[in-house]
């Protein structure tokens, strides 16, 4: 049942005053958040509704509007990076851990932010399958082993699998690989693994048993 509130521009307030965020991992980055608007009428004896719409398309209804949308301090729009951020790492909470023995010395802090501690490892765990026929890939296009030790915090290494993606193919960048930033191995999110040593949660899949 969907129910149409007309209203006059000059006639209204808009005020955007909470952000939605779906719970589920999807590779549609677009459609992860919605801000909610409340529509404030001028006029007596007209009631106010609210209209949801996705944070990707806020910007146009901005420029198409009249008057300005009042924003509160606590609705953040974030960045297709950063949201992908956060994505990202829900799905690498999917993976299996790996030992600090197996990962070998994480050195001090990441290389990229020089602040945070190194937390994952790269592991070729992709079956190197086409996702939609099941196919083998050609060689070109399978994940490659990394012998390098854990270099980077997660968050940085999903900014670098965002910077190497077409902006045009985000709704699946999910799906897609990009290389090691040190020895250039192709992999993908499933190869991507949290060390057993860091502050784990109850999402997260049981270490694995690394055979000396």
């Amino acid at each position: 049942l969907y129910v149409h509130n007309i209203l006059s521009q000059s006639d209204a307030l808009m005020c955007a005053y909470k952000i939605d965020t779906k719970e589920v991992i999807t590779d549609t980055l677009d459609s992860a958040e919605f801000v909610n608007i409340v529509v404030k009428p001028l006029r007596a004896r007209v009631r106010p509704f609210n209209i949801r719409i996705s944070t990707a398309f806020i910007r146009d209804l901005k420029d198409r509007v009249q008057r300005p949308i009042v924003v509160l301090p606590t609705v953040q729009f974030r960045s297709l990076t950063e949201r992908f951020v956060e994505v990202f790492k829900e799905q690498v909470a999917l993976n299996p851990s790996v030992t600090e023995i197996a990962a070998g010395d994480g050195g001090d802090n990441c290389l990229a932010c020089l602040q945070a501690r190194p937390d994952v490892k790269l592991v070729k765990y992709c079956l190197d399958v086409d996702a939609v026929t099941g196919a083998p890939l050609p060689a070109s296009e399978c994940c490659q082993p990394c012998a390098c030790r854990p270099l980077w915090c997660v968050e940085c290494l999903a900014t670098w699998f965002a910077s190497r993606q077409q902006h045009y193919e985000r709704d699946s960048w999910l799906s897609k690989k990009t290389t090691c930033p040190m020895c250039r191995a192709l992999f993908c999110v499933r190869d991507v693994c949290y060390l057993e040593n860091r502050t784990r949660t109850d999402a997260e899949a049981p270490s694995l048993q690394q055979e000396s």
